[in-house]
């Protein structure tokens, strides 16, 4: 990542410096397109981080199949297609009111997500259902509705363009880095927890491939399978929970970012006014 980083600094200097025609024009790099590049860059991470790690939870927590788990996360899947769909229909019927729909999303984003972190195996399947469903609806609008957010808020295509190419890099960026820091997150919290669960008394052999971090992920499968007492599955479960909610937490944190974020940037006129004052 250093290496990433520094390689990045050097393209800005060349481009800002010496290229005669810059693939990325300093000019884009306004405050409210800055903004709108880290509500991108939060969107990325927790758009990424719910669908790597929602599967995983209900296999390890609700104890399901890959299959089931996979069922399972379609409350919040379909709600973001949909809204992907009717977030500039919606941004249309509503002319200037663009960035405050994705500033009430943010907002919801944040308030259902912490009700996220609270869901565990004892919560009612039609909770869990909800918490998805509106969490999959907000992510899908934000996701499109920065997209129109952007070729309202441009006097030229080409830089609306530019724009949103930009736009895509940073919410790649920012899976890349729900990937990485996600990973950390949940490995270091499920190590400690573990190391407690071995205090308690002797592990069972059926579970010691979990004194190795590395081995969490992959063993989740044979949850539903693996025979010990119902007091140490209990307590493995519990393992596990925790370390999705450090994960959840870390993802709430960027929710925090995003919403901030979003309020930098205020309303633009609708698109048709745009062109009648760029002519």
């Amino acid at each position: 990542m250093p290496i990433g980083i520094a390689v990045l600094i050097l393209f800005g200097v060349f481009e800002k410096k010496w290229a005669a025609e810059p693939i990325i024009p300093c000019g884009i790099f306004s405050p409210t397109t800055v903004a709108i590049f880290v509500w991108g860059f939060a969107h990325g991470f927790i758009l990424y981080t719910l669908l790597v790690y929602q599967p995983l939870f209900f296999q390890a927590v609700f104890r399901q199949t890959p299959s089931q788990a996979a069922m399972s996360i379609r409350p919040f899947c379909c709600p973001l297609v949909a809204f992907s769909f009717l977030a500039p229909i919606i941004s249309r019927m509503i002319p200037g009111k663009c960035n405050l729909l994705i500033q009430i999303n943010w907002l919801l984003v944040l308030v259902v997500g912490t009700l996220w972190c609270m869901v565990d195996r004892n919560t009612s399947w039609a909770i869990i259902y909800a918490i998805q469903t509106v969490l999959g609806a907000c992510l899908g609008f934000i996701f499109t509705g920065t997209q129109f957010r952007v070729r309202t808020g441009a006097y030229r295509i080409s830089d609306s363009a530019r724009t949103m190419g930009m736009l895509a890099i940073f919410q790649l960026l920012g899976a890349l880095l729900s990937l990485t820091l996600s990973s950390g997150i949940f490995g270091s919290r499920f190590g400690n927890g573990f190391a407690y669960l071995e205090s308690l008394g002797p592990i069972p052999v059926q579970i010691k491939p979990l004194v190795s971090v590395n081995q969490a992920v992959g063993f989740i499968p044979a949850l539903r399978t693996v025979e010990v007492s119902d007091w140490m599955m209990g307590k493995l479960i519990r393992v596990y929970e925790e370390a999705f909610l450090l994960v959840w937490i870390a993802m709430e944190l960027f929710a925090i970012i995003g919403m901030v974020s979003s309020r930098c940037v205020g309303n633009v006129p609708d698109i048709e006014d745009n062109r009648r004052r760029s002519e």
